[in-house]
């Protein structure tokens, strides 16, 4: 046996120190990572997001819009009423309110007998008064600042009454809710609309493929009221008016910009109606006014179609778009 110097000895005790190891990896596979893509926004709601797949149940956001759906805010619902404001119960403490104001309330025949408020008004032009009950037969009054009555509608069970009237600016009008002894719930809804302009040169102007508009023409200070549409393309016009519940219509005037006639319709008691063909670009005026010298309330009403766009709807019906 060969002897054992003092190198050897420090050399097989390197060898088995651990430290002094290094150890051998050998990968025979690599792992696969698949990333999963989460969508954190629940109202999101694609073909994407659900695969492509139309036979899923769609989310709120998928649903049809339901904002064309008539407003019926002026009219009770089945819950109970407004109880946050406390009305005025008599003219004298009237609550005072800012148009437009909308609310729903209840009155009896003792301990809150009747409902008031007061407002007045920002500028020239009408106030749209709607009022309904959910029972009883109660009654609106709308009065002048002095307390003079300036006219009264009363209402059935799930009956609708409206009217506008003319105001001045600084105007000030009190508006009463009686329930004839008992108790009634009611809605109420006014909203004010500034005058349109008195002349042709300064027609108010109309943008949109609608519009709808409730005023009054005919008083002292409003003998007429003009509207200027410019079309963005050649088109079809259609115009309605109908007097305010009532059988008196406003005349309906026609004109381009220069004051030349280009359709009429004379007032009756059935509403009017009048289409005209319109060129892109051209402003055209319409005017309305009262034909028995007073004052008359009236709904007005445009729409607008682009002669490719009436084409297109009636196309395959073969109806004629030229006449009104």
């Amino acid at each position: 046996m060969p002897a054992l110097s003092l190198a050897n000895v420090t050399g097989i005790a390197r060898s088995l120190d651990p430290r002094s190891i290094t150890p051998s990896v050998r990968v025979t596979d690599t792992p696969t990572v698949t990333r999963v893509a989460v969508d954190l926004n629940p109202t999101r709601n694609t073909d994407a997001n659900r695969g492509g797949r139309t036979d899923l149940p769609v989310r709120p956001d998928d649903r049809p819009d339901r904002s064309d759906r008539p407003d019926r805010s002026d009219r009770p619902d089945r819950q109970e009423p407004d109880t946050s404001r406390d009305l005025g119960n008599d003219i004298a403490s009237a609550t005072d309110v800012r148009l437009p104001f909308r609310t729903q309330q209840s009155v009896d025949g003792r301990n809150d007998p009747a409902d008031f408020i007061a407002f007045t008004a920002p500028a020239k032009g009408d106030v749209f008064v709607g009022f309904s009950a959910r029972d009883g037969n109660p009654s609106l009054t709308i009065y002048d600042r002095g307390g003079g009555t300036i006219q009264t509608l009363v209402t059935g069970e799930d009956d609708h009454q409206s009217t506008i009237i003319p105001v001045a600016p600084g105007e000030m009008f009190k508006v009463g809710v009686d329930g004839a002894g008992s108790q009634v719930f009611y809605a109420l809804r006014t909203h004010f609309t500034p005058d349109a302009r008195d002349t042709i040169s300064s027609a108010t102007q109309i943008s949109g493929r609608q519009f709808n508009v409730g005023a009054t023409v005919g008083r002292p200070d409003d003998p007429a009221d003009y509207y200027s549409y410019t079309p963005t393309a050649d088109g079809k016009l259609r115009l309605r008016v109908d007097g305010h519940r009532s059988d008196i219509d406003p005349n309906l005037v026609v004109m381009d910009r220069n004051g030349t006639v280009i359709g009429t319709a004379a007032a009756d008691d059935d509403g009017l109606s009048l289409g005209i063909d319109v060129t892109g670009g051209q402003t055209y005026i319409i005017g309305l006014t009262s034909p028995v010298g007073q004052t008359v309330a009236y709904d007005f009403g445009l729409s607008y179609q682009t002669t490719a766009e009436a084409a297109r709807v009636a196309g395959v019906a073969g109806i004629d778009t030229t006449n009104g």
